[in-house]
């Protein structure tokens, strides 16, 4: 009996939050950077990036029919000059829910433009600015909507040549507000919109911390992560690649259906870098109950061997 009042009370949960229009937040939304905002395109030091997440929520206690999304994106970049650059990638993220397996399918086409404002060798700010725009679908297999979506966003970031830096950005997302409706009702999406940050903070040559979050708003929904990690440099090389280990505890906390705010679960991320290659694996204990979600994520960026450069 305790176990199913706890399934139906998650069913519910699910049900209502997809009813609220609830975006997918990945807890490691740092390893999916065009999920998180899409100034990130085409904003790394490399030629091409790929990325790809898994999250699997509450399979403890709804077996088969636990929440489940999925991400993958390309993005590469067109370098302009030494200071500017322009970025371009493409995107997808399916997310599901129940045993009828409600969820959405989202495609997306990101473009971004980037400023750099001093050396890379020194200390240099560089600002971005980010667009996508694609076509979603929302519903069950043979009741859905698709629609027109449109986002946009910019970045700030601050770096030294002793590795101390800081990066800044704000996105929204659905500006267009789309009805989602799959019948022949009027049913907005609400509008998303992301704070997000990071501080760098070396301690020693290979030692440093990094405090962080993520604040979202959709609609009578708020959520927020928090958290610090510590990053190991185990080796590193001339061309600043390295292989490191990051471990950290964030919290996530939001609005719960009384509009009250709540320390909803704690997260412990972990993420290896293997030079070009990074792993991430993360496990959030829910506090209220409903078991644990896992995720997954892994990414590789291709040296900068053929950036392509056009004079100007």
């Amino acid at each position: 009996m305790k176990q199913l009042y706890l399934q139906l009370t998650i069913l519910f949960t699910l049900l209502t939050t997809t009813l609220k229009s609830q975006d997918v937040v990945f807890s490691q939304y740092y390893n999916t950077p065009l999920h998180t905002n899409p100034s990130f395109t085409g904003n790394f030091e490399g030629n091409d990036r790929m990325a790809i997440g898994y999250r699997d929520q509450w399979r403890t206690a709804l077996s088969s029919a636990a929440y489940r999304a999925g991400f993958i994106s390309y993005d590469s970049k067109i370098n302009l000059s030494k200071n500017r650059s322009l970025g371009y990638g493409a995107s997808a993220t399916i997310d599901r829910a129940g045993v009828a397996s409600f969820g959405s399918n989202l495609f997306k086409a990101h473009g971004s433009f980037s400023q750099q404002l001093g050396s890379m060798d020194k200390s240099h700010h560089n600002l971005s600015a980010g667009l996508e725009m694609g076509i979603s679908n929302t519903g069950i297999a043979l009741n859905n909507k698709t629609y027109f979506d449109l986002g946009f966003g910019v970045l700030w970031e601050y770096q030294t040549a002793k590795r101390f830096g800081f990066q800044v950005g704000t996105s929204v997302f659905h500006i267009n507000k789309p009805n989602i409706s799959i019948s022949s009702g009027n049913f907005r999406l609400y509008r998303r919109f992301n704070l997000h940050g990071v501080l760098n903070l070396p301690l020693t040559k290979r030692i440093a911390i990094s405090p962080s979050f993520l604040t979202l708003f959709q609609g009578p929904h708020s959520e927020h992560l928090t958290g610090l990690a510590g990053k190991y440099i185990i080796t590193s090389f001339e061309n600043k690649q390295s292989v490191s280990l990051l471990l950290g505890v964030y919290v996530r906390s939001g609005r719960d259906f009384n509009d009250n705010l709540t320390l909803s679960s704690v997260n412990f991320i972990s993420t290896l870098q293997l030079r070009s290659t990074t792993i991430g694996l993360s496990y959030d204990y829910y506090l209220n109950g409903f078991g644990g979600g896992i995720e997954c994520t892994a990414g590789y960026i291709f040296p900068s061997k053929r950036n392509k450069q056009r004079k100007g």
